[in-house]
């Protein structure tokens, strides 16, 4: 499997800016890769992955490597990461933690019929220059997953995350995102609803400073009737940072009653940074509700001035404002579990955030 995974990014080629998913990415950075990969030692066999005997997921699992065209995906597998696959019972109540041991990563999840699950992400090691990580998650019937995750870099690391999910009938998923960052980091996802009556969510946080580069790159694929999904995203920038929002949502011709939003808000705290948004719409039936949204701005001089006059200071003034901005992605969430946790770590975010 990492042969076969070496051998598609070679065919692939490094992403070059033209390439529409990686037209915001700084992809000079990527620049030595190839040479790493070439310069790997392989073994002489690998062991394809398969899923579990018990499993109760709707379709089996396998990394379909030949059709892969997002080098992200492929990454982790072409750097030897160790899969770890895991399974959730029917009607299971779980919470948990997953931390990649090493700067590769590929984790599976089996959720089971029912199950209620709740696993925080921690990232990848942090002294390292270089991170990936994968994830494919398939939810099964009337299964709820809440992914939550609060993200650092140092400056000069680049850093990827892939996630693949499934999604059966009547099954919910929610991502919650915290990323204060002074690294180059790409998020990448395929989410399918599966599923009549599924649902997704995502929402993001995103806290740049210095010279941080931000990057998601988002599909959402409706495959059954009455699913729904929603994408709100919000981001303060700040220094020279730099954050890009790619989303699509592809809705399927045989999918009645779909219901699609996405809303990406931006507040620039210093005249440095930077900011671009490509909303995508595919949709191939009438039935349907789906809609998009972006705005861009900087911190409203009125509000400052205004909590000024009642003796607050211009930076306490202004760190109200950023985290008034800010805490409305947290509370929109609705499970605890993931907010309260992301809600401690927003206040001390916030405070590495300067005006320039």
């Amino acid at each position: 499997m990492q042969r076969e995974a070496i051998q598609k990014i070679l065919a692939l080629g490094i992403p070059k800016q033209r390439d529409e998913a990686w037209t915001f990415f700084p992809v000079s950075k990527l620049r030595l890769l190839a040479t790493q990969l070439q310069t790997l030692e392989i073994p002489a066999t690998t062991t394809p992955l398969t899923p579990s005997a018990k499993t109760s997921v709707p379709s089996p699992f396998s990394l379909d490597l030949a059709n892969e065209t997002d080098i992200a995906a492929l990454l982790p597998i072409a750097f030897g990461a160790k899969t770890l696959s895991k399974m959730i019972a029917k009607n299971a109540v779980e919470q948990g933690i997953l931390k990649p041991r090493d700067e590769n990563a590929h984790t599976v999840f089996e959720i089971g019929q029912g199950a209620k699950v709740s696993l925080e992400l921690l990232e990848n090691i942090s002294d390292r220059d270089f991170a990936s990580e994968r994830l494919d998650i398939f939810v099964g019937k009337d299964a709820e997953l809440e992914l939550f995750s609060a993200e650092k870099g140092h400056e000069g690391a680049i850093r990827f995350r892939h996630f693949e999910i499934h999604l059966a009938e009547g099954s919910t998923v929610r991502v919650l995102d915290l990323n204060e960052t002074s690294a180059t980091m790409r998020l990448s996802g395929v989410v399918k609803l599966e599923g009549e009556n599924s649902h997704f969510e995502y929402r993001s946080l995103n806290l740049n400073k210095g010279m941080a580069s931000t990057h998601v790159h988002l599909r959402i694929e409706h495959k059954a009737p009455h699913c729904t999904s929603s994408q709100f995203v919000r981001n303060l920038l700040g220094d020279s940072a730099y954050a890009s929002y790619d989303g699509a949502v592809i809705v399927g011709t045989h999918c009645t009653g779909t219901l699609s939003s996405q809303l990406v808000n931006t507040i620039l705290i210093s005249e440095d940074a930077k900011i671009s948004v490509k909303p995508v719409l595919k949709i191939y039936h009438d039935d349907v509700e789906c809609t998009h949204g972006n705005t861009c701005g900087t911190l409203d001089a009125e509000s400052i001035y205004y909590l000024q006059s009642r003796g607050i200071s211009f930076t306490d003034a202004h760190r109200i404002l950023m985290r008034a901005f800010a805490e409305e992605v947290l509370l929109a969430h609705p499970i605890a579990t993931g907010r309260e946790r992301l809600q401690k770590i927003l206040q001390e975010s916030l405070n590495g955030l300067s005006k320039n």
